[in-house]
């Protein structure tokens, strides 16, 4: 962790003594290393928060089970009766 601090001291051009710092800088490295952790999830989110990216596709196996439904026709009036409306 000390060649780390030390690397990253030399690139952001601090002269001073390390020893200083590292406290503070393995805090920033570990919210780097949280930051990555968090990256692959936000990844897998971001379908959800643009929708319209996503090329649907019909579901061949719903469409066949809608086509299927047979619905029972009553004896007393002859009228087929279907399932209820869904309230919104």
């Amino acid at each position: 962790m000390r060649e780390e601090i030390e690397k990253i001291l030399n690139i952001i051009g601090l002269e001073e003594d390390p020893e200083k710092y590292i406290d503070s800088i393995e805090y920033i490295l570990d919210l780097f290393n949280e930051i990555d952790r968090y990256i692959g999830y936000a990844r897998d989110l971001e379908p959800l928060y643009n929708p319209m990216d996503i090329e649907l596709k019909p579901d061949n196996d719903m469409i066949d089970e809608w086509n299927n439904i047979e619905y029972p026709e009553r004896d007393d009036d002859g009228y087929v009766r279907g399932p209820p409306l869904k309230r919104r």
